[in-house]
């Protein structure tokens, strides 16, 4: 079947064009610890990311009341860090990092301080196990656990590993796996807001500092990516599926989200993982529909496609570094079911990414004030002329 781009839209197709000046947002988005003012949905998902998220083998939990304080814990305290101090030590993130999705791996960073220059620590107790930070630890939300990390295990493949030093402090990088959200179905249209806060412990994880600060973690639930032109926390990863985009990266995870429209079929998915593998998969409507396996190549397979009923959404997400490596990199695009099938011979199909727009319809600007490409598509072998 022959597929022609159109310049110009013909005599009786009419396109409305909407411009929206503002951002409604259409989603729930809280981090209230009240949970008077929160759904059972947000309710269940948060304990469920706060409890139910796994950490690299030789973690344990500790009751946070069971922890003692050091007499110095100040100077002991998990410091805040800043993407460009990360950049510093070679980590590059974007504002996909740090969203917490179904079954999706994260990682977390935590900079512990140097020990004095002249090596004094505070004899909080007999022998060496409460002397030094031993072990890094992680308290999720409200959970009344600590996660318990001995710094021992950091190496290849461990999911903790020393990343690099700044001047006073030391950063590690530590895998964090979040547990599949049943709830979260593609009926659902929400971002949640938990937090974790790094804690510094000595090797036993009987003593410990709380840092000072807690650091935000938007929780995903359900589609983000409505086409409307509204956002929130958890959508800034929403990209367009016309393949015009070419998504690159290297050892942090990245999620990004595709609105793939309404057109039954397949659509086609470029990646490229290069000779240090990585892994990715797709996911749809709460499955996995494509999965490279732990990989170092490049292909382009057809990835068959059937909308939700409530969900047009794709969600793909790079695993970097899946044998344990660093130094990695990787792309991928993705581009858009065919629009022209039997059904649509002979006719004038009009887009805008995915979405095709029928007579009355809107298209909106998005949350930088952009207009959307909109498009014209010739469906038919009979030339136009």
């Amino acid at each position: 079947m022959e597929k022609k781009t159109l310049v110009y839209v013909g005599s009786g197709v009419c396109v409305v064009v909407l411009v929206v000046i503002g951002i409604v947002l259409g989603v729930t988005l809280t981090s209230s610890d009240d949970d008077d003012n929160k759904s059972q949905l947000e309710i269940d998902t948060l304990s469920s990311i706060n409890e139910n998220t796994t950490f690299p083998e030789g973690s344990f939990r500790m009751q946070e009341n069971q922890i003692q304080s050091w007499d110095d814990e100040e100077s002991r305290k998990p410091m805040s860090i800043s993407r460009e101090e990360l950049q510093q030590v070679g980590i590059r993130t974007d504002d996909t990092s740090f969203i917490a999705e179904s079954g999706r791996l994260t990682f977390l960073y935590i900079r512990i301080p140097n020990p004095p220059a002249d090596g004094t620590r505070s004899k909080r107790a007999v022998g060496t196990l409460a002397n030094d930070i031993g072990s890094i630890g992680i308290k999720m939300g409200d959970s009344d656990f600590v996660t318990v990390i001995p710094l021992n295990i950091a190496g290849t493949n461990s999911g903790l590993r020393q990343v690099g030093k700044l001047s006073d402090s030391t950063v590690y990088e530590l895998e964090a796996r979040m547990p599949e959200l049943s709830d979260c179905s593609s009926s659902i249209s929400a971002c949640f807001v938990t937090a974790w806060q790094p804690v510094s412990l000595s090797a036993d994880g009987k003593y410990g500092a709380m840092a000072g600060f807690s650091n935000p973690m938007p929780v995903s639930c359900g589609t983000q990516c409505p086409g409307d032109g509204t956002s929130n926390e958890c959508s800034a990863g929403c990209s367009s599926c016309d393949g015009s985009q070419m998504v690159s990266g290297a050892d942090t995870p990245v999620t990004k989200r595709f609105n793939m429209g309404t057109n039954n079929g397949t659509f086609k998915f470029y990646y490229q993982t290069y000779s240090v593998r990585d892994r990715i998969t797709v996911r749809h409507d709460d499955g996995v529909i494509f999965d490279t396996g732990c990989v170092g190549q490049t292909a382009t397979p057809e990835v068959s496609f059937s909308p939700a009923a409530k969900g047009n959404e794709i969600v793909v997400s790079v695993e970097p570094n899946c044998q344990g490596t660093t130094g990695t990199a990787w792309d991928f695009k993705v581009f858009c079911p065919e629009i022209c099938t039997n059904e649509t011979e002979g006719q004038i199909i009009i887009s805008s990414g995915a979405r095709l727009i029928k007579e009355g319809d809107s298209v909106y600007i998005n949350a930088n004030g952009d207009m959307p490409a909109v498009k014209g598509t010739y469906c038919g072998t009979t030339p136009i002329k």
